[in-house]
């Protein structure tokens, strides 16, 4: 005789397996490889001689483990390809994929991708390792470190979500290495600002674009904003800035791949001081980082990137084990 539940009780049940499903096959990294679901897909049917990103995309599908729409593995392809706004591209694309001035790439007819040599060496060294789950796709994959950090990692779940900003694969692998001298600060591939620890935060940064400012000539020259902030929205609030601010100025904007502007004033010494700190503080950013991952179906949440990494190091003892196995056996 089945047995009766109320309809309450029906959704609380269904809800939470549905709340588990998003959680480990959708929005959150898992943390064996830093890698969400479907760029775990997209990697691992990516070869090293470049393809169409469309062919690409038909093989994820083909695949039968993708059971979402074409529009988030696109975008989850256009991620791992830009060349901005990561550490280093997982995926090397041949065609305009985006850049800090105009972040929109071209259609997927028009461009290719392929895995870099770097990143297929990584993920193949220890394939024989891998375990299929029960549709015959991997919940994660074994690697010597947490690959998906090369990224700007960006996941949302029912109650949790994902912020981990990218990290030089250098400075990772020297850490798990045992060099633990230094801050892991994030790292973002020709970003010519700085970045700092923004107060006692463990996980809070101050991205600071590059600026050149002349007292004597009135001058200022923005060089880079942070990585994170649209180049559009940057240069509406700097026109509304300019505009309130009721000076006479010069606006030259020579961006194109990179962001060049000038902007020279006619103004007193007070009035330059004034606005200069108003513009610099536009091209800055805090962001806060949310260390969180998948772990055998548990939710793992970390304070900083360190203690995450502590902890992957735990694991890697194990990968190498395993290797030495079944080298041996």
């Amino acid at each position: 005789m089945d047995e009766s539940i109320t309809i309450s009780e029906q959704i609380n049940k269904e809800y939470r397996k549905y709340a588990l499903y998003i959680i480990q096959n959708r929005g959150i990294p898992n943390f064996y490889d830093a890698l969400t679901p479907v760029q775990r897909l997209i990697i691992q049917n990516c070869s090293t001689n470049f393809k169409k990103t469309m062919g690409v995309m038909g093989d994820v599908f083909s695949s039968g483990l993708y059971h979402h729409g074409d529009s988030s593995i696109l975008q989850a392809i256009y991620k791992l390809a830009r060349p901005f706004g990561c550490s280093e591209e997982i995926l090397l694309g041949d065609g305009f994929f985006g850049s800090l001035i105009n972040p929109t790439p071209s259609a997927p007819r028009y461009t290719q991708i392929k895995i870099s040599n770097k990143y297929k060496e990584i993920i193949e060294k220890y394939k024989d390792l891998n375990v299929p789950n029960e549709e015959g796709g991997y919940d994660w994959i074994h690697v010597d470190y947490p690959i998906g950090l090369s990224t700007h990692i960006v996941g949302i779940a029912i109650g949790y979500k994902s912020n981990i900003l990218p990290r030089n694969p250098k400075e990772i692998i020297e850490y798990l290495n045992g060099n633990k001298s230094k801050k892991l600060k994030p790292y973002f591939k020709g970003f010519k600002g700085k970045i700092t620890k923004f107060n006692s935060l463990k996980s809070s940064w101050l991205i600071e674009g590059e600026t050149e400012i002349d007292s004597n000539s009135k001058t200022i020259k923005i060089n880079s904003i942070s990585p994170l902030q649209r180049y559009e929205s940057f240069l509406n609030k700097l026109n509304i800035l300019l505009e309130k601010s009721k000076l006479i100025y010069k606006i030259d904007n020579f961006s194109t791949n990179e962001i060049k502007i000038n902007l020279n004033f006619k103004c007193t010494d007070l009035e330059f001081k004034e606005i200069s700190e108003k513009i610099l503080k536009e091209t800055k950013q805090i962001v806060t980082e949310n260390i969180t991952f998948i772990k055998d179906g548990k939710i793992l949440e970390y304070e900083s990137l360190e203690d995450y990494l502590d902890d992957f190091i735990i694991h890697r003892e194990k990968i190498f084990l395993k290797r030495l196995e079944k080298d041996l056996f």
